[in-house]
């Protein structure tokens, strides 16, 4: 689905970045693991997994887009987000 929606949309690289917490629930494992998991599983030549939610201390999304916008103000972002999130 990453590589479809990266050649799809034109995407030079997608970061998949695993959600450091959910401030309303406790993680199912931990961040660590989960992270370490994520890029097991997912990393390839274009696909990078970023633990950066944990390294900025960031918890909300939009804090992290600020963080990001604010880091590269000329790139250009694509939200992509799974169905589980999505539901």
């Amino acid at each position: 689905v990453m590589e479809t929606a990266r050649r799809r949309l034109g995407l030079d690289q997608i970061w998949v970045i695993p959600a450091r917490g959910n401030p309303l629930k406790p993680p199912p494992t931990p961040f660590a693991r989960r992270l370490a998991a994520a890029r097991a599983r997912l990393s390839g030549p274009r696909i990078h997994v970023l633990g950066i939610e944990a390294d900025l201390d960031i918890t909300y999304t939009i804090d992290l887009l600020t963080v990001l916008r604010r880091r590269a103000p000329r790139a250009r972002l694509v939200w992509i987000m799974g169905a589980a999130g999505l539901a």
